[in-house]
Formats: structure tokens, sequence, C-alpha cells
């Protein structure tokens, strides 16, 4: 039986509807998002049987890159928001950095209250388990994170394969609706719901499910929610004012370039061929944020050496990075000029 539907046609859905009646699905996941599968690899070990709605289709990297366009006004990567089977994982370079406390409670009362609904050591074990699921090394570089000045230091671990969301969510076992964007979340007499349009057709349908979980990105998320409780079907009392607060589209854009005749790029950057690579950035301390009313933003250091500039040099250095991205580009580029 399929577990890969499109929702491109009226045929198309009431096939999937057909397969699969609503009523067997324990539990309906909305996006496919690195999230998504980590939820869904837990549910699986379960026997669980899962539905994932995803807005987007098949990843196609070369007609993404086709379609890049560059800003110059504010550089910000296109690729941190990805419409598709997989979501932002596909483009994901495997760069990442642990929790800080400050970034998941209320900074701007005197007692700081948790966002989240989890305290610190659940979100820790979460955090743990993802990071275990991704295949993520914990970071080689250990130093005193407390600096003499308004700055602390920040680890940043990088994957040297990283991990894509539809690796799990390839798993026969779950089915997956695609082109189905959900827009609307809530409850009624006969249960709980969540109304979805064709992204290609705009023809409309209200699923009724078990159990919804959203995990459709920061920004789709919140958007999902608040645009439910502004509908009002779905009510979520005094909790509404927490949905999206301090919610940040993680804007990352290339600051500069520090030039310095000393050569200390080791001093803010490893790489190694077996436990992949780790740089070292900067935050302000956490009084500092606090006191400037600043959202948490920091720097990540990335070593340039003069040698690496020959074509030669840089072409082995991004091979033995990330050879899957660099192999994969090579090959969608050979087989595209094979067909034109």
């Amino acid at each position: 039986m399929k577990h890969i539907y499109n929702f491109d046609n009226e045929k198309a859905i009431g096939k999937f509807l057909q397969d699969h009646p609503l009523e067997t699905f324990d539990a309906t996941v909305i996006g496919s998002s690195m999230a998504a599968a980590s939820v869904v690899s837990q549910l699986i070990k379960n026997n669980k049987k899962i539905l994932v709605i995803e807005k987007g289709y098949f990843f196609d990297r070369v007609k993404r890159n086709i379609m890049d366009i560059e800003s110059t006004f504010m550089p910000i990567k296109p690729s941190t928001r990805e419409i598709a089977y997989g979501g932002t994982s596909n483009l994901w370079m495997g760069l990442i950095s642990e929790f800080d406390e400050l970034e998941y409670t209320d900074r701007w009362s005197e007692k700081p209250s948790n966002l989240w609904g989890i305290n610190e050591a659940e979100l820790k074990q979460c955090s743990r388990q993802a990071w275990e699921l991704f295949g993520i090394k914990r970071s080689y570089i250990r130093k005193k994170r407390e600096l003499k000045s308004q700055f602390r230091l920040r680890d940043f671990t990088v994957q040297k394969k990283p991990f894509r969301a539809v690796s799990v969510l390839n798993n026969p076992k779950i089915v997956k609706l695609l082109n189905s964007y959900a827009y609307i979340l809530g409850e009624d007499i006969k249960g709980s719901f969540v109304d979805i349009v064709s992204m290609v057709t705009e023809e409309q349908k209200r699923f009724y499910c078990k159990k919804i979980i959203v995990c459709c990105g920061g920004l789709d998320s919140t958007k999902l929610i608040l645009n439910s409780i502004k509908e009002k079907t779905l009510d979520l009392g005094s909790r509404s004012e927490y949905v999206g607060k301090y919610y940040m589209n993680h804007p990352r854009f290339h600051l500069g370039v520090l030039n310095n005749k000393k050569n200390r790029g080791k001093k803010f950057g490893l790489k190694s061929l077996t436990k992949g690579m780790n740089y070292i950035g900067l935050s302000l301390k956490e009084e500092e944020q606090i006191k400037e009313n600043l959202n948490n933003t920091y720097f990540k250091f990335s070593p340039v050496y003069q040698w690496k500039q020959s074509p030669e040099v840089l072409l082995i250095d991004v091979l033995l990075s990330n050879p899957r991205f660099f192999l994969k580009n090579a090959l969608d580029f050979l087989f595209r000029r094979k067909k034109l």
C-alpha cells in the first residue's frame, strides 16, 4: 500500500482516505521538519500509526539553486526556510549550538518564568535524545566560557554528514500527505480537527484526528496557532500571549572579515576527519542581554587561511568538510546537463 500521497487532485485525496481512514491514525503530525522526525521516531518505536501532513513537495536541489536570488540590502540566507518534504533539513549544513537557559525563559521579568512548558532538566533530556537521533557529537572544544569582558564563549558543532528529516520520514510505516497546507486547528463536538487546502487545486478538507502535533517550524507553527486563535477555532486562554513570544526566524548573514597578521585560525575553529568540525563564537553575557533587552544574538567565527584561497585546496576542503553535499550537487549538475 502507498505511503506517500500528493494532494494535487480530488481523486488523489479520495484514494488516500480510502486506503487510510483517519480514525486508524494514532497521531497526525503537521510538518516534516527535524522536529517532526524527532517526534515520529519515538512514536514509531511504540508501534503508533502516524500521518504526516506537509505543504511542500519533494525537494529539488537544482531547481532551488536556479531560483535563488541573492539579496544585497539584507543578506539573510534564503535557506533559513524551505517549503519542501523534509523542510529546512534538506539544506542544513549540520551546524548547531547547545541551548543557553536564557533562550527559553522570559528574560524581561524580575523572576523569569518558563515559556516552554518544560523545565531545564526536561529540555536538556529532549535535546540529548534529538542530538542522538541527528548523529551529532558533542563539541570537543572545551574552554572557560566566561570572558573578562561583556562576552562569553559559545560552542558550535558541525556534522560531517548533516541529518535529513526524510531519512526518518521515508519509513513506509509513516503515511505522508504532500502539497497539503494546514491553515486552521480546532476542536468541536466531533473532536480535534485540522483544516487543510491543496497547494495545487486549492481544494479544502477537514480532517478529524485523535491527536494533532504541530511541527511545521517556528514561523509556520506560530502562524498556524495564532490564526486558529483569531478564527476562534482554538482557545488557549491566557496561554495565547506566549505563542511566538521572542521568536526569531534564524536571521543569518555574513558580518565581515577580521584580518590578523598572526595565524590565529586554530584559536577559533578545529576540523577533524573523524569527529567533524567545531567553531567558537561569542554571545553577550546574560546580564548584558537582560540589561539591554536583547534577544540572544551571537557571532560564529569561521577561520580562513591564506593557503585556502587556491581553487584546488578550497575544492578539497569543501569535499572533506561535507562530501555528501559536494557530490550531490556535482551529480545533479552533470545529470541536468545530460538532459539538456
